[in-house]
């Protein structure tokens, strides 16, 4: 696939390609050589990537990150993230709790050091469990500098005050309840204008249930470089009076402290008094609508119809993901599918039932197969919030592949472990099916002892990891019936 040079999504799709590419993919293949304590293959550059301008080879020009913003971009990835989390769990675990030399582990002190670089990188963009290793290790200097540079570039995201040199300041504000394409594209005309960009969000209890937090995430996710400010006990009058304009005016400025502003952006009439008080240019951004006919109105009363005016970023949090679990044969395919099609939604298959039927090597799966198994599924569930309706309703997640681990090898790979204890950040509801559901007692299951086993397991697990969970009983008719009285009590937006 062609792209243009420095392309930051080309680069992250480039990524992706070259992890998944080969059978084993190179994913696969570096989790197996660093399990198994030495790095052989060709693999660092996309599974551990570095800043781009501290290479020399093509491969770390083609998979380089440009700089601190783009490694954030990476992490917003759902599936490149995750590969990424598992990778550092798996080096922690081998460099500090089984200590394995450095050099052993990595194959050469040339990969040695880009391990290290890019820990480095991806320390500063957010991922705290690289901090260990670099503790131990050490950080990068050449990365440390380069970064060191981009800060300096950068205003600090902490700061509320206009700067004093003579550059251009923009400031936006709104609700985005939610935040779409044409909020995005006041943002990408601000971010043509400005050296630097404020945003306030605004609370919005007034219109929706979808928290403050979540709506500022949004925008700091999908522009990094742009300063997002939390808009807590704004005011929610509406209409164009002189005193409501003036307590408008006033929560900028003497509430949350902004001054020093030259441009002020919005595709609204108040961008004139805005402007006008806070001494800026009023740049007015497609008043009318014609680029994007499209309002947050509009779209909280029917997301999916509109869900082309939305990022996959925003619209998947819209989704209201409801999870399965339970022991083997307790009804958890027949609940998502019923479900699924009574709410005229997608829903995500149980992929460790797939896999297990294709791979299975006397009725048994390796700890690496497993945890491809829940790599997997975490990225067909992922696809599929891009495309369901209102609700996501899945069936199982890596909890289930990790106590399947544990049941059948006595271990769970660290990999593993983490994904089953940090997925459940992803789920609205959660539900445990009760093993009171007709057993299948067919020659592809272990029995209803296994049944009931998994099934306490899985209770105990949830209560260890605080997960709030409703236990399903009964016929399929009475289960669907607590889920559509509790989905009807909780909803979203």
């Amino acid at each position: 696939m062609s792209r243009s040079p420095g392309s930051r999504f080309s680069i992250l799709h480039d990524v992706k390609i070259a992890q998944d590419y080969g059978d084993p993919t190179q994913f696969q293949l570096a989790l197996r050589e660093l399990n198994d304590g030495a790095k052989k293959s060709h693999w660092i550059w996309f599974i551990l990537p570095q800043l781009a301008n501290l290479g020399i080879s093509s491969n770390s020009k083609k998979y380089g990150l440009i700089d601190q913003s783009h490694a954030q971009q990476f992490l917003e990835d759902p599936d490149l993230r995750e590969r990424f989390l598992v990778i550092v769990d798996l080096l922690a675990r081998k460099l500090l709790e089984e200590k394995t030399e450095i050099l052993d582990l990595m194959g050469s002190h040339i990969d040695a050091k880009k391990m290290i670089s890019s820990l480095t990188l991806f320390e500063v963009a957010g991922v705290a469990s690289a901090t260990e290793i670099l503790n131990k290790f050490g950080r990068c200097a050449k990365t440390q500098q380069a970064l060191g540079i981009a800060k300096r570039e950068n205003l600090n995201h902490t700061t509320l005050g206009g700067n004093s040199q003579g550059k251009k300041v923009g400031l936006t504000l709104g609700k985005f309840a939610p935040f779409h394409k044409g909020h995005q594209f006041v943002i990408e005309s601000a971010l043509r204008e400005v050296d630097h960009l404020k945003v306030i969000v605004y609370e919005a209890t007034d219109v929706t249930r979808i928290p403050l937090e979540v709506r500022t995430r949004w925008i700091e996710r999908i522009y990094p470089s742009v300063e997002v400010i939390r808009g807590y006990e704004g005011p929610q009058t509406k209409g164009d009076g002189i005193s409501i304009q003036k307590e408008h005016e006033d929560y900028v400025t003497r509430v949350l402290g902004i001054n020093g502003i030259t441009h002020f952006f919005s595709s609204e009439i108040y961008g004139e008094h805005m402007s006008k008080h806070l001494g800026a240019i009023n740049c007015v951004v497609d008043l009318q609508r014609f680029n994007f006919p499209i309002s947050a109105t509009m779209i909280r009363e029917n997301p999916y119809r509109y869900k082309r005016y939305l990022h996959p970023i925003v619209y998947r949090s819209l989704i209201h993901n409801v999870v399965f679990l339970g022991g083997p044969g307790s009804g958890k395919s027949s609940i998502t599918s019923f479900l699924s099609s009574k709410c005229e939604t997608a829903f995500m298959p149980e992929f460790g039932r797939e896999y297990w039927e294709r791979f299975a090597v006397q009725r048994r799966l390796s700890t690496h197969q497993l945890l491809e198994i829940a790599l997997t599924h975490l990225k067909r569930e992922n696809e599929l919030l891009e495309s369901a309706n209102n609700y996501l309703f899945t069936d199982t997640n890596a909890l289930t592949t990790h106590l399947f681990s544990m049941y059948y090898h006595g271990e769970s790979l660290p990999g593993l472990k983490h994904l089953a204890e940090s997925c459940f950040s992803r789920y609205d509801s959660v539900f445990v099916c009760s093993p009171d559901f007709p057993y299948p007692d067919t020659v592809d299951r272990s029995g209803e002892a296994n049944r009931q086993y998994l099934h306490d397991a899985t209770v105990s697990a949830l209560t260890s990891l605080h997960v709030p969970f409703k236990l399903l009983s009964g016929s399929l008719d009475a289960r669907v019936d607590q889920v559509m009285k509790h989905l009807r009590s909780s909803r979203k937006q």
